[in-house]
């Protein structure tokens, strides 16, 4: 099993940036967060209406992750129809496999029976 999955890795198969771009969306909640709180109780952040301070730094807390995760899924998006469309490929030969097995066994009634 482990001989297999290193080969499908080492062949992409298995695709490594889906788990990268996962690791990335936590990473963006976290600054997004981070960021928020920064405007909000620091004194000398970069927003210069201190009225707006405390709603800008809620937009960034709340939307930031929003938007973060909307990224990450159109980008992920691609990769899932990849798996898709390569099980569907994988049904498609087994499916033909098993077709040619019936026919070549219909094949060999019919002969018998015409002899």
């Amino acid at each position: 099993m482990a001989r297999r999955n290193l080969r499908d890795y080492m062949s992409f198969r298995n695709m490594v940036t889906p788990r990268i771009i996962e690791l990335l969306f936590l990473i963006s909640i976290f600054v997004s967060i981070v960021s928020g709180l920064y405007v909000i109780f620091v004194k000398n952040s970069i927003v210069i209406n201190v009225n707006y301070k405390t709603l800008i730094g809620l937009g960034l807390i709340l939307i930031g992750p929003i938007i973060s995760r909307i990224y990450c899924e159109v980008l992920i998006l691609f990769f899932r129809m990849n798996e898709t469309l390569t099980e569907l490929k994988n049904l498609e030969s087994n499916n033909a496999k098993r077709l040619n097995k019936i026919i070549k066994r219909q094949k060999s009634l019919m002969s018998e029976r015409a002899l």
